[in-house]
């Protein structure tokens, strides 16, 4: 373990002093030091804390955010000290720092510690300048312990009454390095080790995960160095407020015992996108696709294809159904309903009827209708460019009503 996780700081520290020159060709003025900080308005804002989701619970706090934006009213920098209650992890607190010196670059750490089970550090570093020659990067490195963590069995008819709980404990490091060969075609390859250890459950009204399933081979700790080659064509014009473009993204993956992985096991991963938008942007329609496999004798549950969560059938809980393969349909409509700028900064709200259906499975024998999980909902966004997306969903599903809120568009 200590092995892999050095070669990750290599590459990470490799891939960050190549970031230097990136910076020097991206034209940012000499003065960019300067002028980040220096020219930007800041202010202060009180947000108070409503956090729902059907993994965790409801979630009450105060967030103060101080932040800053540039004259054109884009925002730039932004810290977040937060105080929360919650009935499982008690008292919590976290610090949240976010950096954007340009559309192309953005750097945030993340710091959490509660009073019972809950502790984070994440430091995440992203580069993506997009025009023929340029380098990609992005480098993560980060540890957690997360006590909402779910799980209900294999297959796409994993029960209800078989929901389990643990408490999981997660190290990760990530480095990533691609190359434009055009605009809009990049190449990349990621190497990121992960570390699992699964511990006892932290819900009382919920069985044991290990207790539940003690013979599986597939539910236990593990350490993977997953090995990921990428190809994506994009047309978006922007990474994270697009109007028009498609993308087409491959991914195949692989782990080996050879290279200090705990089994061995590959697949791959094909997702697509398009949008389209009317209106000047007023409207705008987005379709996605996402299929994956994965092939192997022993692949933890938490590696296997899995949907439900933030970004997949948002009507359940994340990774609500696991199996070897899985695909999903969704299309969202993005409503813009009014612009305001508030302490200097542009803020957009839009609401986001949207529609998804998917399933898990293993063989694809098992594709068949009465196991597809269709999803509905509503969403509501709330917007500051160049980068930052709140937003909350509504959806129901076939187990019922789901509310969660997070940051980031799911597709």
């Amino acid at each position: 373990m200590k092995k892999l996780s050095f070669f990750l700081l290599l590459i990470s520290a490799f891939s960050f002093f190549l970031s230097e020159p990136l910076f020097a060709e991206s034209k940012i003025s000499p003065q960019f030091k300067n002028r980040h900080y220096k020219d930007l308005e800041w202010n202060i804002f009180p947000v108070p804390i409503f956090k729902t989701s059907p993994s965790e619970g409801e979630t009450y706090g105060v967030l103060p955010v101080v932040f800053g934006t540039d004259p054109e009213g884009n925002l730039k920098s932004f810290v977040a000290l937060a105080g929360m209650y919650n009935e499982v992890t008690g008292f919590d607190g976290f610090v949240a720092a976010y950096v954007y010196p340009d559309k192309d670059t953005a750097f945030d750490v993340f710091a959490e510690i509660a009073e019972h089970f809950s502790k984070e550090l994440t430091v995440h570093f992203q580069r993506g300048p997009k025009r023929k020659g340029a380098f990609v990067l992005e480098n993560e490195l980060g540890y957690i312990q997360y006590p909402f963590e779910r799980f209900y069995g294999f297959g796409p008819y994993s029960l209800q009454a078989n929901e389990s709980n643990f408490v999981s404990e997660k190290f990760t490091a990530q480095a990533l390095l691609g190359y434009h060969l055009t605009r809009d075609i990049v190449f990349a390859y990621q190497a990121q080790f992960e570390g699992w250890k699964i511990q006892q459950k932290a819900l009382g009204s919920l069985p044991d995960t290990l207790q539940l399933f003690p013979n599986d081979a597939e539910v236990r700790n593990s350490s993977h160095l997953l090995n990921t080659f990428l190809f994506t064509y994009d047309t978006h014009e922007d990474p994270v407020f697009p109007e028009h473009g498609e993308k087409l993204s491959l991914e195949y993956l692989f782990a080996h015992k050879r290279f200090g992985s705990d089994s061995s096991f590959h697949g791959y991963d094909l997702n697509s996108k398009i949008t389209r938008s009317v209106q000047n942007g007023k409207y705008t329609t987005v379709l996605g696709f996402k299929f994956s496999q994965r092939f192997g004798k022993t692949i933890p549950f938490y590696l296997q294809s899995q949907l439900g969560g933030f970004e997949t059938l948002r009507a359940f809980v994340e990774r609500r159904f696991v199996a070897r393969n899985r695909f999903t349909f969704d299309l969202e409509e993005r409503i813009e309903l009014a612009s305001w700028n508030i302490m200097a900064t542009n803020v957009e709200i839009s609401l986001d009827p949207f529609f998804s259906i998917g399933q898990v499975f293993d063989t694809f024998s098992q594709v068949e209708t009465s196991a597809l999980q269709p999803v509905g909902g509503i969403g509501l966004r709330i917007k500051a460019k160049p980068s930052v997306v709140g937003r909350l969903d509504i959806g129901y599903g076939r187990e019922g009503v789901a509310a969660s809120a997070t940051i980031d568009y799911p597709f």
